[in-house]
């Protein structure tokens, strides 16, 4: 997968980094809570357990990463192209609103959005990270983040954003 591909993806999951975040925290608390209790017939349980609790961590400081790694390219970048973004991934403004907001025609706000993504590739690029660095750290949340983008296509009420964010993490966590 390019860079532009990658940031469009990434960008697409940036509004549920914060509940992924808190949703791993709380699996990581449970986990623990559960582990204080040794099994002398199953002692390898344990170890199991303080595994899949490294393995969030991990992914925790992953997902922290990219927050700050998508923050640092949007400063990047000219501010035509920040509010483009910022209105299309994290408030999750539609185009129609976007036009009326900018005074300009629908059809101008996704040429806006072909280049702010260009931009946002090329201001990742500049910041050192590319396909690889993505593809090495990332690659294994590629469908989360893909799912996610895909319900944000379809919903339009943040509350219903937040509910099936939450719904979805709740089962990928599980």
């Amino acid at each position: 997968m390019e860079i532009k591909q990658w940031g469009k993806l990434i960008l697409s999951f940036y509004k549920y980094l914060e509940s992924s975040i808190n949703a791993i925290d709380k699996y990581v608390l449970n986990k623990c809570l559960n582990t204080s209790y040794y099994d002398k017939a199953n002692p390898l349980n344990i170890l199991k357990r303080v595994d899949k609790v490294n393995e969030f961590i991990d992914k925790k400081r992953r997902f922290l990463n990219l927050k700050v790694i998508i923050q640092d390219a949007i400063i990047k970048m000219p501010s035509k192209y920040q509010r483009q973004l910022v209105l299309e991934y994290f408030d999750g403004v539609c185009a129609d609103e976007q036009a009326n907001l900018f005074g300009v025609n629908v059809r101008t706000i996704f040429r806006y959005k072909k280049m702010a993504l260009a931009s946002f590739a090329s201001a990742l690029t500049r910041l050192g990270y590319n396909s690889q660095y993505f593809q090495e750290n990332y690659n294994n949340e590629v469908e989360l983040f893909t799912s996610f983008g895909e319900y944000n296509k379809n919903i339009e009420k943040d509350f219903t954003n937040f509910r099936l964010a939450k719904e979805l993490l709740d089962e990928y966590v599980v």
